[in-house]
């Protein structure tokens, strides 16, 4: 850890630089934990890590604020250790507001590799605006996962899923690309709004699922595959 303080609200991490670069060996490194949290804010601070393979975790944290950071997590390889799961934000029902993450994470052995994370839930809203994500120059790493979020005015380039929903959502006014895969994925969620995104894909742009309430409006797709894909959803597409 470059900072850990499970269990403590209210936390303030500001104007700091925590940068680490191993060769190798590490299991998990993480810039700055702070678990079982609520009402913590973290801003102006940039982190850099780098490592042959391994877990990299960025911010950990729930309930707070993330606002202006830098952050950068690298890792190309399977030598030592699994990666099973990396991420450079990780903060459930939080506001995550104008970031610039760079996460190029190995793929090895499967598992999540994203570069924000974060689940709300009906009584609180995660909100995801103006952050700069590039994510994946050689590795599949994810943009954004996310549930109950709203999600606008992003830059997301993704070599993997550029936005994967997981639960009711509104994407709208983001410039979402995948390079590989599918920009938008969404499955198994009651609500999904979608709306006056710049939305491009080299696979299918927009692929959803079960959605019970389904709006597509207003988005310039381009697709070299489906531009949208849709299943089981009751849905209104218009002006795309």
């Amino acid at each position: 850890y470059g900072l850990n303080v499970p269990s403590s609200d209210s936390v303030v991490v500001n104007n700091n630089v925590m940068t680490s670069h191993i060769d190798g060996g590490e299991r998990n490194n993480t810039a700055i934990g702070n678990p079982s949290s609520s009402g913590s804010v973290f801003t102006n601070n940039t982190i850099d890590l780098s490592q042959p393979d391994g877990n990299l975790y960025g911010i950990n944290t729930q309930d707070a604020t993330i606002e202006n950071n830098t952050i950068s997590l690298f890792s190309w390889t399977c030598q030592h250790w699994c990666s099973d799961n990396s991420y450079a934000v990780s903060a459930d029902g939080s506001v995550i507001n104008e970031n610039v993450i760079n996460a190029d994470l190995t793929s090895c052995c499967g598992g999540d590799k994203y570069a924000i994370i974060s689940h709300g839930n009906e009584n609180t809203t995660s909100a995801i605006v103006n952050n700069t994500i590039h994510s994946g120059d050689a590795n599949n790493t994810r943009g954004i996962l996310a549930s109950y979020a709203d999600l606008h005015d992003n830059v997301v380039e993704a070599r993997g899923r550029a936005v994967v929903i997981v639960g009711n959502s509104s994407v709208a006014f983001n410039t979402i690309t995948s390079s590989h895969s599918t920009a938008i994925n969404s499955g198994g969620v009651g609500s999904l709004t979608v709306t006056d995104n710049t939305i491009t894909s080299n696979s299918t742009a927009i692929d959803v699922s079960d959605i019970g309430s389904l709006t597509v409006t207003d988005n310039t797709i381009t697709s070299n595959s489906t531009a949208i894909s849709l299943n089981g959803s009751d849905v209104v597409v218009s002006h795309n």
